[in-house]
Formats: structure tokens, sequence, C-alpha cells
């Protein structure tokens, strides 16, 4: 059975302590490996979807949580960090983003507005139901908040469910679910506002011949359409999410202007990682090991001798490619080279050089989990391992 705490301790990338319980640390393979991923996220929310990156508030006052409505729903879930001022720490970046939209609408007094966020939300969690990195009282999610007309809806919902599969396949999970997460009871909103926002997104599932489950899971502040995905093991995981919140801009008195209103105007809260940690922990336990897409060992050199010839032709190579020392290195043992080649096996490219690869100025590569060998001239080779370390979505 594949261990994923014992995995990350053996290839450093991430430790858990018993005195800071619910949090994880990445160490620096570990920290490239997520730098990777959020990389990616940043792509496809700036290049493909033209979002726009903020930085929110992490703390506010009681008054805000009841005004959003998160202090009746998620008040045994917050961390109030001070009793004088009644402050808590957000469990979700949507309170704050709305501060942050509001200032944004006043100055450009127009719709849309679309924002994103990678940053940590705290909940506090009971201790026995933290669990590895897939429930930890801090996490990063990767938040957008989107202010739109209504007629526009679908082209987000639209947008949302290709790029998820797209961002999906590049970690090897292809076995996807949609499901439709109606409101349930704790529902904020009016009658109108529930049936309005439930029929925009079966319609649109409809519309698209989407298949779908049904469920009735969505957020106190509207429907939703949860990704899920199924692992391995067969085990379900949802991840990815998209809401129509018909109701929060209203609740909250957002200023809208002109001919924006609270009936043709909405909020739509979506990620497509869901929250880091837990992803990563899913593609990890998927793939029994990190994916290239975003793995720390990329590359690894290794010498068939340690010939000085030989190590100057490695390091002029590395000198050439590097920019990120954790994610490509040098084996500079005087091991056997079955020996090197077995303890650098979870890298996804073994180069291997010899005196006929330094005569010839190529490059003998070994790429273990295809278990193929290839011969690349030098200046192909860096074209190759610079294409590879470029963030795809």
């Amino acid at each position: 059975m594949f261990d994923i705490k014992e995995y990350a301790k053996i290839y450093m990338l991430f430790i858990f302590h018993e005195m800071c319980a619910g949090q994880v640390s990445f160490l620096p393979k570990g920290k490239t490996m997520m730098s990777k991923m959020y990389n990616m996220a940043h792509h496809l929310y700036k290049n493909v979807f033209h979002y726009s990156e903020v930085s929110s508030f992490s703390i506010a006052r009681s008054d805000y949580w009841n005004l959003t409505g998160h202090m009746s729903k998620y008040k045994s879930n917050m961390f109030k960090i001070d009793e004088e001022k009644d402050m808590y720490l957000k469990p979700m970046n949507c309170p704050m983003h709305m501060i942050l939209a509001e200032h944004i609408y006043k100055i450009q007094q127009k719709t849309p507005i679309k924002i994103y966020e990678f940053n940590y939300c705290f909940r506090n969690e009971n201790s026995g139901s933290l669990y590895s990195l897939f429930r930890l009282i801090r996490f990063t999610q990767d938040d957008v908040h989107i202010i739109e007309s209504l007629d526009n809806i679908p082209n987000y919902l639209d947008l949302f469910i290709k790029h998820v599969k797209s961002t999906y396949s590049k970690f090897n999970l292809n076995n996807i679910k949609v499901r439709f997460s109606k409101t349930d009871v704790d529902y904020i909103g009016n009658i109108d506002q529930k049936n309005k926002s439930e029929f925009i997104i079966k319609n649109f599932l409809c519309k698209n011949n989407i298949d779908y489950i049904d469920s009735v899971e969505g957020a106190f502040y509207g429907p939703k359409i949860d990704i899920i995905v199924i692992d391995r093991l067969n085990r379900n995981w949802q991840v990815g999410t998209i809401q129509i919140d018909l109701c929060t801009l209203e609740r909250i008195r957002f200023p809208l202007l002109n001919n924006d209103n609270y009936q043709n105007t909405i909020l739509i809260h979506q990620a497509i990682f869901g929250t880091f940690e837990r992803f990563l922990g899913v593609v990890i336990e998927h793939n029994q090991g990190v994916p290239e897409c975003i793995t720390p060992f990329l590359c690894k050199f290794i010498g068939i001798t340690n010939k000085e010839e030989i190590m100057n032709y490695i390091n002029n190579i590395y000198e050439e490619i590097i920019d990120n020392i954790d994610d490509i290195s040098i084996d500079y043992s005087n091991e056997h080279l079955n020996n090197k080649i077995k303890k650098n096996f979870h890298y996804e490219y073994l180069c291997i050089i010899g005196e006929k690869e330094v005569k010839n100025n190529e490059i003998n590569i070994y790429h273990t989990k295809q278990n193929k060998k290839y011969s690349l001239s030098k200046k192909e080779f860096i074209i190759f391992i610079k294409d590879k370390k470029k963030y795809k979505c």
C-alpha cells in the first residue's frame, strides 16, 4: 500500500509536526512542487481566463462575518484571535474579495469584475478529522470571484468545464464526474433566488448534454457544479467547483450602479484546484508519486565515471539550463553506475554521460517512467529540457 507520508519523508517533500497540528510545512523540493502547481494555476487564470490577481485581508470583525452570513454558518469552524476587538481569521476568501470588489467597482463603475487569489485560509477543524494533506487547519485555495451580468453566466460555466478536464488530465486524473449540488435548508437567500440559480446550472448542464449526478451539498449562498475525480483506488474526491450566488451582493448591499441591479448581476465563486494541499495529496496518491507536470525531480545528470572531462561537460550543460536547483541536479558520487541509476530512479529523466557523449557533444537520456532510452545533441537537449520546465495548462 502506497504511504504518502513515507513517500514525502524519503524524498524530503513536506513534514508535519505534533506541535503544529493541522498544518503542513514544505521542504525545498516540496516547495518547488507547489510552486509549479501555483504557476500552472497563475497561467490559467491570467492568460486563459484573464482574471486579475489580488491579495486580500485575513482578519475581520464579527459584524462583517454576520453581514456575509458566515458567522451563523461557520462560527464553530472559525478562529477567534482577538477577544476585545471580536476579530476572526477568514475560513474562506469570499467575504474579503467582496471588500476588494466594491473598491474596484467604485472606480471602474461597471462589471465584470474578475479577481483571484492564492492565500491561506484557516478553519478550526476537530483534531480527530485532521488527516495528512487532505484536511488541514491552514490551507491554500485558488479562489476566484466574478461579478458579472446574468446573461453571461453560461460562458463562464462552459470555460470552467472545458479547462477543468484539460488541467486534470495533466495530473493523470481522467476519471471525472460532474455533480449538480443544490442548496439545502441552510440557504440564506429567498426561494426565488434559490430556484433561479438552480435553474441556471441545470439548464446549462442539459443544454450541453453533460451527464451529472444530483446532490444537496450546495453552499449556503447558492447551488454549484462540483467536479469529482476518481482515483486509482476508486475513491471519490471533490476538487473543483463553480458556484452561482444570487443573494450575497444584495445581502451585503453591494453598491451597484447604472444598469446593474441585484436581479441581473450575479456573483460566481470558482476554484479549479480547490485546496492546493488536498489536490496535491490526491494527485500523489493517485500517481503513487509526483506527476511530471509538477515534479521536483525532473532531471539528474549522472557521469559514467567522475573523470574531469565528463564532469566538466555535465557542469557546462547544467549552467545553461539551471534556473531552479531543486528540479535539476548532478550526482557527484563515486558509486557504480548501476547504483547511481537505482538511487535516482524517482527522477523523470536520467542524463547519463560518458566519454562517448562528450566526444559526440550529445546526451544519453533514460526516461524512467516510460523505460525509454534515446540520445539528443546538446542543443536539442537544452531545448527539450527548457520546454519540460515550462508551466503548461
